[in-house]
């Protein structure tokens, strides 16, 4: 995972990001421009393999668990690059098993 700020805005990658749809991936995209904000996460097999966080990356812990856990994320995929996710947005088994860090 790489987190730097770029003329102060924060920004953190991890894993594939520089994927084409195609192969069995699949790009999830988030951009609101007048905000700087842009999300992008990368998936597979339905587990996320990157992910880019840019000006939002208050919860890029979570994303960067679920994918070194290759945690099935197909149910709630969209959640990951709205403008409300946090852990409350996720299916009460899987809030419980992130914070039993099991």
């Amino acid at each position: 995972m790489n987190a730097f700020n770029y003329f102060r805005v924060p920004i953190i990658s991890a894993g594939l990001t520089n994927i084409d749809n195609g192969e069995g991936y699949e790009i999830l995209v988030f951009h609101d421009q007048k905000r700087g904000i842009y999300r992008k996460i990368v998936l597979k097999d339905p587990a996320i393999r990157g992910m880019i966080l840019i000006e939002d990356v208050e919860n890029a812990d979570v994303i960067f668990n679920f994918m070194t856990n290759r945690v099935d994320v197909e149910a709630f995929k969209h959640k990951l690059i709205a403008d409300n996710f946090n852990l409350a947005a996720l299916p009460e088994a899987l809030r419980k098993q992130f914070f039993r860090g099991s």
